[in-house]
């Protein structure tokens, strides 16, 4: 199973030999992976037009949601919130003023950085930052540890003009490369390698504007740099020519790490930038278009090789849609999900790792429209999905979410996540199952545990994800533990009998 194999390895470097070794058990577990279930949703409760511009998970399994809000002309407001898997709020920063987040990443320190765009002056947990104009959008970034404390913060505008962040993007040797809009003779976009402070180290001007877009931006281990966008046939990226038979095209170009452009792939679209996606996951870049051939217009998936040999195109759902808006990202093991915003609805789909759609469900949210302003994460077993809805009520899986805001384009956030069903059987994974009672299993309000031959363990509940969800020690033979604050699911637990007995048991809670 796929999501044990990368589970593992992605553990290890942040786990004790304890803590692997229980994974190892964990592996000899059969499971029976099928169709994305729904897990939990929950209404953001943010002010009305708040758009969704990023959702993010950290190594510790919580999250973070960028959004800002707007009136009818202006951005007011922006925001960060932290919430831990059972949705609660750990912290958040609100900054006002024509303001907004463009992005937002987790690094190896498992801290976020933030990037947006501002007008006038803006507040950072104290520090003022300023634009270059009152008129002009500068650019502001930041570093945030895990209790929400900024470790630096600064603002940057490396053309004294119109400037705004886009799409960032940490490497594995921790350098950052970000996309930007700029105006005057610059061109109508750049992008840039950054350093672990947020300083400007690299800049290309492409100084043609008839590049319209970078969307999207990626970076491999030797700093060769990915990006997707729009433009029209007679863009130059540097001595590249782009299809001249196309009005006008999507495009995928790599860089190298002086950036120079080494290939260029395109595909022919009518109108809408910022209508594409682009993730890595091994060695294949998964180019997502709008692509415009015929009327109506269709989703294509193109899989490329990072030499640009194309290795796979697909087409994606709804055949007969008409300028959809959408978004998809891809795990470790090739499976793909889809967010397509479109007739009033967003329309989700998982992909197998074959392409073979074997899920997919319809959220009703009362939106539609350019650009789709979303959060969309994923690990190896779960998706995790945040956007606008302006319906007075959201059905998502069991829950029904109720709008809160009741005026004004009323509207709010939701947030959802799906993961890989689990089959309910699993075998004892040792021998020593006799040395411990778990019940009632499954549980609800509380769980027993009775010892039986050992005057003390070590007990620890882990999600399926490998999270520590629980830890006591059990002095004597009989342990009561609360399940309140754990969300219904399937969940194991480890027992350590004084250091000479292991036993692992499954737990399913209501």
């Amino acid at each position: 199973m796929p999501f044990f194999k990368s589970g593992i390895l992605k553990t290890m470097n942040k786990m004790t030999a304890k803590h692997f070794f229980f994974l190892l058990m964990l592996s000899s577990v059969t499971f029976i992976s099928s169709a994305q279930s729904w897990q939990w949703a929950y209404s953001s409760g943010m002010p009305t037009r708040t758009n969704a511009i990023a959702f993010k998970k950290d190594l510790n399994g919580d999250f973070y949601l960028a959004s800002y809000t707007d009136s009818n002309n202006l951005r007011v407001a922006t925001y960060l919130q932290k919430r831990d898997d059972a949705q609660q709020l750990l912290w958040q920063k609100q900054i006002t003023g024509e303001v907004s987040f463009s992005d937002i990443e987790v690094n190896a320190s498992n801290h976020v950085i933030a990037v947006g765009f501002f007008i006038g002056n803006i507040d950072v947990d104290g520090t003022t930052l300023t634009s270059i104009s009152s008129t002009k959008n500068s650019a502001f970034i930041f570093e945030c540890d895990e209790a929400g404390v900024i470790q630096w913060v600064h603002s940057f505008n490396p053309i004294n003009g119109d400037y705004r962040s886009g799409d960032l993007f940490i490497s594995s040797d921790g350098s950052m490369y970000l996309t930007s809009q700029v105006s005057g003779s610059f061109g109508g976009c750049a992008f840039h390698k950054l350093n672990s402070q947020g300083d400007i180290v690299k800049s290309e001007f492409n100084n043609d504007f008839l590049i319209r877009t970078f969307s999207h931006i990626l970076a491999d281990s030797v700093g060769n740099v990915y990006l997707s966008g729009t433009c029209s046939s007679t863009a130059m990226f540097d001595t590249i020519q782009a299809n001249l038979t196309l009005s006008y095209e999507n495009f995928l170009v790599k860089y190298d790490s002086s950036f120079t452009a080494q290939w260029l792939r395109t595909s022919e679209y009518i109108t809408f930038d910022h209508n594409n996606s682009l993730v890595a996951s091994g060695n294949k870049l998964y180019w997502g278009v709008d692509e415009f051939t015929a009327n109506p217009d269709t989703i294509q998936i193109y899989v490329y090789d990072y030499s640009g040999s194309l290795i796979r195109k697909v087409a994606g759902p709804m055949p007969d849609s008409f300028f959809p808006s959408f978004t998809f990202t891809v795990n470790s093991s090739g499976e793909l999900f889809m967010a397509v915003n479109i007739y009033t609805r967003v329309y989700c789909y998982h992909y197998d790792s074959s392409f073979n759609i074997d899920w997919s469900d319809t959220l009703y949210t009362s939106t539609s429209g350019f650009p789709f302003e979303h959060g969309l994460t994923v690990d190896d077993s779960s998706f995790y999905l945040a956007a606008l809805y302006f319906s007075d009520t959201l059905q998502i899986g069991n829950t029904m979410l109720v709008n809160p805001n009741s005026a004004g384009h009323a509207s709010d956030i939701f947030v959802a996540k799906w993961s890989e069903q689990l089959s309910n059987s699993v075998t004892e994974l040792n021998d020593n199952s006799n040395l411990v009672s778990v019940y009632p299993n499954p549980a609800s309000e509380e769980l027993n545990v009775q010892l039986y031959g050992s005057p003390e363990a070590d007990i620890s509940i882990y999600s399926t994800l490998s999270r520590l969800v629980y830890h006591s020690k059990l002095k004597g033979t009989e342990l009561k533990i609360p399940l309140e604050n754990l969300l219904s699911g399937i969940y194991f637990m480890e027992i350590n009998c004084e250091g000479l007995h292991t036993v692992v048991k499954k737990l399913v809670v209501q």
